[in-house]
């Protein structure tokens, strides 16, 4: 809420919290996205409005032009599950993710916010220096847990497969089974908004090579 409100402050701290708090649980053998993108698409059909992905405008260009794309929505733990269901998916590994996921959003969302504040700004000061340095270490904290985010999901899908194999001689290795869907929107996701993180940096190598990934 505080994410969807703009409140990236509040977020930061209560993310943060939270972060240090689910250290200390186990994780867990199953793992599975895809049900915090089955409750969203719920509520943006109850909506009638996708707000998932915004335009902005490039610092140094046109209002009018539109150059960039970010998935702006917090991942959310579905509770309309039951108890026992949420704490099989939830208590360790997925929550994890979602909460790393979530706070690496609230300090690009910040850095966003505070990019826009300097480019309105009437002329150069030594505020406007100091709040494109402010948006540089929040873009650089930003892609860390981005990229955090992305090798915890790595490695839990991994172990999954794994343990998959290891139980049954028959798994299943569909690409289009649900959990791999919400695996699959999940690295899009983040290799976009990395992406738009070095686009925006002026890095264009490492730019193209996230589209790619898309």
């Amino acid at each position: 809420m505080s994410i969807s409100d703009g409140n990236y402050e509040e977020a930061i701290a209560l993310l943060t919290k939270g972060l240090k708090q689910s250290l200390s649980f186990d994780c867990c053998t199953c793992y599975s996205l895809q049900s915090c993108f089955l409750i969203r698409e719920e509520r943006e059909e109850e909506e009638e409005q996708d707000y998932s992905m915004d335009c902005y405008s490039s610092i140094d260009k046109n209002d009018d032009d539109c150059y960039g794309f970010v998935y702006r929505k917090a991942l959310r733990v579905n509770m309309s599950s039951s108890i026992e269901q949420q704490m099989h998916y939830y208590t360790g590994s997925t929550l994890r993710v979602i909460i790393v996921f979530n706070l690496a959003l609230a300090y690009h969302l910040k850095a966003i916010a505070t990019s826009i504040i300097t480019a309105t700004a009437a002329a150069p000061t030594s505020t406007s220096s100091t709040t494109t340095t402010t948006t540089t270490k929040l873009l650089q904290q930003s892609l860390h847990l981005y990229m955090l985010a992305y090798r915890l999901h790595t490695e839990y899908e991994e172990q999954q497969q794994q343990q998959q194999q290891e139980s049954t001689s028959t798994t299943s290795t569909s690409l289009f089974n649900s959990d791999n869907l919400g695996n699959l929107r999940f690295v899009m996701i983040i290799s976009n908004n990395i992406g738009e993180i070095h686009r925006i940096s002026n890095d264009t190598t490492k730019h193209v090579r996230c589209l790619e990934h898309v």
